[in-house]
């Protein structure tokens, strides 16, 4: 399928680029979905998460994101990720994204993924220079970027679903994972939450504080120069803090589980879970459970609020001191969580089986990303290689 690729400027296979709406998000229903440079994590899109905005019939037609759009981020410290807009409900964009409508003549997944390819990003890098206190490029600079493209559209596509296939699958996980995790919150709800509406405890339920329930940890500050951006082995652990993985690393504080509590900046309260053995940086607590397991600690802080534990608005902040005597809202009992542990366990056994598979596909993905979209990899060949790790790719479906 190989044949000649061809050398173009990203904007010469547009048919537009064009820049956001500025207006204010809301968290009421007062008109479509607003999608914002913060909405777009990781490449994927939450819906639900994303606020609405004012718009009328006009704005909404010169703003709307259609299936097969492409947003890129033009500032801060998102300058550069990128978005490819799948089935989106109703929708605009805010103004510090940038869309792409693609040529017909081009497949768009397979933009999407030039744009996530090291020859963009060393693109992007080149051009913000040393714009290190607030990044941020035009639209006809990041579309100014070299990008080549096979001249045949059909190999264009079928290199986008060979990755695509690999990101679909891993999206399949991640809403399989939501919903079992609706499960186990359902099953705490109707256990903790409840009973606490009936004006009388039922027996043996207690309140406590939070240091009654873990142990934790701040964790440690770690110098860039020893975070790795792209893992290339197997001898690195995970390092999370903020609202998740923010690199690698060669070395590990703790093997899993832990819970993570984001401690400092604006995700101040949000929770996380490890898998496996990782560094947890200083913007973050680590908790081991001192009652049931961590399960049940991961689903009992999703229910709480850790609003009255932050201090400082500049620089918003849990301290430890704080943290400790907070009064936790739901009763419990050894017995009883004992129980919610044992029986949630086989969910979130499911949840971690989900999450190492879809690890095993974006390591794959990103494997073949670079090789593919240079064209170094011919497409027979990449889908060998998806062949050989099927076992680890169960249930993904094969490009057509």
């Amino acid at each position: 399928m190989a044949g000649e690729w061809i050398q173009y400027k990203l904007a010469d296979i547009c048919n537009s680029i064009d820049y956001g709406l500025t207006a204010s998000a809301s968290d009421s229903e007062v008109g479509p979905k607003f999608l914002r440079i913060t909405d777009i994590v990781a490449g994927h899109i939450d819906w639900k998460t994303v606020p609405f905005v004012v718009a009328d019939d006009q704005t909404f037609s010169n703003y709307q994101l259609f299936d097969k759009d492409i947003v890129i981020a033009r500032t801060g410290a998102s300058t550069g990720v990128s978005a490819f807009i799948i089935k989106p409900p109703r929708a605009v964009f805010a103004s510090y994204l940038v869309r792409l409508r693609i040529k017909q003549e081009f497949d768009e997944r397979f933009v999407s993924y030039y744009l996530r390819s090291s020859v963009f990003w060393t693109y992007i890098k080149g051009v913000l220079g040393d714009k290190s206190a607030q990044p941020n490029a035009s639209a006809s600079t990041m579309t100014n970027a070299p990008i080549l493209v096979p001249k045949s559209k059909t190999e264009q596509r079928a290199i986008a679903c060979i990755l695509g296939a690999l990101d679909d699958k891993i999206e399949l996980n991640r809403r399989m994972n939501e919903t079992l995790e609706q499960i186990a919150q359902a099953i705490f709800k109707k256990w903790f939450i409840e009973p606490t509406k009936k004006g009388k405890l039922p027996e043996g339920l207690r309140e406590g504080k939070f240091e009654d329930m873990v142990i934790a940890k701040q964790g440690k500050y770690l110098p860039n120069d020893e975070i790795i951006d792209f893992p290339n082995d197997n001898f690195i652990y995970p390092v999370w803090g903020g609202n998740g993985i923010r690199g690698y690393t060669y070395n590990k504080m703790y093997d899993a589980p832990v819970l993570v509590l984001t401690c400092r900046g604006s995700n101040c309260g949000l929770i996380n879970i490890t898998e496996e053995p990782s560094w947890i940086s200083n913007i973050a607590f680590a908790c081991e459970a001192k009652i049931g397991s961590i399960e049940f600690v991961y689903i009992y802080f999703k229910n709480c609020s850790f609003e009255d534990c932050i201090s400082g608005s500049a620089q918003p902040q849990i301290t430890y001191n704080l943290l400790k005597n907070k009064q936790m809202p739901y009763p419990i009992s050894q017995k009883i969580v004992n129980a919610f542990s044992n029986l949630v366990f086989p969910i979130f056994k499911k949840i971690m089986k989900n999450n190492s598979q879809s690890r095993t596909l974006a390591a794959l993905r990103d494997t073949l990303l670079p090789k593919l979209i240079s064209g170094e990899l011919r497409v027979p060949d990449a889908e060998k290689i998806c062949a050989r790790g099927a076992s680890a790719l169960g249930g993904m479906e094969k490009c057509s």
